[in-house]
């Protein structure tokens, strides 16, 4: 969940609404939509949280969960949906997504999409860290331009978490996952 300076509070159940909640426990308002793990708040006041497209795109490949990020205002309005997928496919990282290992249906996996909150010589305000847990990815992406600016994959397993630690560095948080199939 995530505290607000008002004394509200945001969160979902961890695959389902997002949920805002005032200082008086009443709720003011329920976003019904698929949402999951991290809640942040961007630069701009705006919320970020992974969540799930409920529609799937017609040129996937083999049926997949779309995992994407969504911007909300703190009044429950989304601002824009952002496909993981399509980001990927967009700055070429086909290999990552359609030539590495067995077809799984939650290929993506996004728990982790975390705002920059200023400059520096390294990223830019409002740039986003994404973290995609079964790709073993991490990646900076600036919404801005549509680019990646930097991805890394591994050498940790179905990390959870990248948070910027400055000068161009950065912390992954791995879960040293090794799926059995």
């Amino acid at each position: 969940p995530l505290i607000l300076e008002d004394g509200s509070l945001i969160s979902n159940s961890s695959q389902g609404p997002l949920v805002k909640i005032n200082k008086y426990s009443k709720i003011d308002w329920i976003l019904d939509k698929h949402t999951h793990h991290s809640i942040y708040l961007d630069s701009d006041k705006n919320i970020i949280v992974p969540s799930v497209l409920n529609s799937k795109p017609d040129r996937t490949i083999l049926p997949t969960r779309e995992d994407s990020y969504i911007k909300v205002t703190l009044s429950g309005k989304i601002l824009e949906e952002n496909s993981i997928r399509e980001i990927l496919e967009k700055n070429k990282y086909f290999g990552l997504l359609y030539g590495v290992g067995n077809y799984e249906e939650d290929l993506i996996h996004l728990n982790d999409a975390e705002p920059i909150l200023k400059n520096d010589q390294f990223v830019k305000k409002n740039d986003l860290m994404l973290s995609s847990r079964n790709l073993s990815s991490v990646f900076l992406y600036r919404p801005s331009t549509e680019k990646i600016i930097w991805l890394k994959n591994g050498p940790w397993l179905k990390q959870h978490d990248i948070d910027y630690n400055g000068n161009g560095k950065f912390s992954i948080y791995d879960n040293g996952v090794i799926d059995s199939y």
